[in-house]
């Protein structure tokens, strides 16, 4: 049998399920109060930070795309956007519209 090397093989999804897709830049912006956050206590081992100049703090991952990327986004709540990819933000967009029809 071949070793398995599990670093390289969950290198790429946030979490531990694997879609089989290739990576993909993930864009997401934070308010300053929860990018102070995520700053110090990284998404992913591919996140690139830089503050702009409105005070958000844009997050750049290479991840695969994934229900455990989508939750850890969900978790931030209003404190979070995400801009790309366009497919990211419109599954996000419609899972914060189902919750809100709860309410």
């Amino acid at each position: 049998p071949t070793p398995f090397e599990s670093r390289t093989y969950f290198q790429k999804p946030l979490g531990t399920t694997k879609t089989g897709a290739a990576p993909q830049p993930v864009v997401l912006y934070f308010t300053d109060e929860r990018g102070k956050y995520v700053e110090t206590k990284k998404m992913h081992s591919t996140q690139k930070a830089i503050w702009l100049p409105h005070g958000r703090l844009e997050v750049q991952l290479l991840v695969e795309l994934n229900r455990e990327l989508e939750a850890r986004i969900l978790e931030f709540g209003s404190d979070v956007e995400v801009i790309a990819p366009p497919e990211l933000r419109e599954r996000i967009r419609e899972n914060l519209q189902r919750a809100l029809e709860k309410y």
